[in-house]
């Protein structure tokens, strides 16, 4: 019997027939100060926004559907020079349009009580930490485990 193999980005050993994918794309994610609203006036445009953005990242990440499994879903941000790190708050609340965008597209269920739903851990990271990305853009990165 062969060896699991671990995820090439996050180091995830699969020992159990769990699955792990990983999906980095150009983006700057914005802080929960530019979004402040999810549907009214400006700030609710740029919500909406970036929710759209997100949905059409997600569509070609090619993700399956959340089935009874329960998930984590691992977000970064990588910002480049010159950025600096947000506080949690903004990191989390910037996060809601992706969050969304998973949600709309079934790759994690909705919070409603009535099946599993994932685990979101939000992380950012300055752009250096990755040799392989150029140093002169921001990313996202999203990691899918089933746990």
């Amino acid at each position: 019997m062969d060896s699991p193999t671990p995820c090439r980005s996050c180091g995830y050993v699969d020992t159990e027939g769990k699955i792990c994918w990983e999906y980095t794309f150009r983006k700057h994610l914005w802080s929960l100060n530019k979004l402040k609203s999810n549907y009214k006036g400006q700030a609710g445009r740029l919500y909406k926004g970036q929710r759209n953005v997100y949905i059409t990242h997600m569509l070609r990440a090619d993700i399956p559907k959340q089935g009874d499994e329960h998930r984590q879903v691992e977000i970064t941000r990588i910002y480049r020079k010159g950025r600096r790190r947000y506080d949690f708050d903004n990191l989390a609340g910037g996060c809601k349009p992706l969050v969304d965008a998973l949600r709309k597209h079934d790759i994690i269920h909705d919070d409603d009580g009535k099946r599993k739903y994932a685990t979101v851990v939000y992380f950012q990271a300055p752009v250096a930490e990755y040799p392989d990305l150029d140093p002169d853009t921001d990313y996202v990165r999203v990691i899918v485990r089933e746990l």
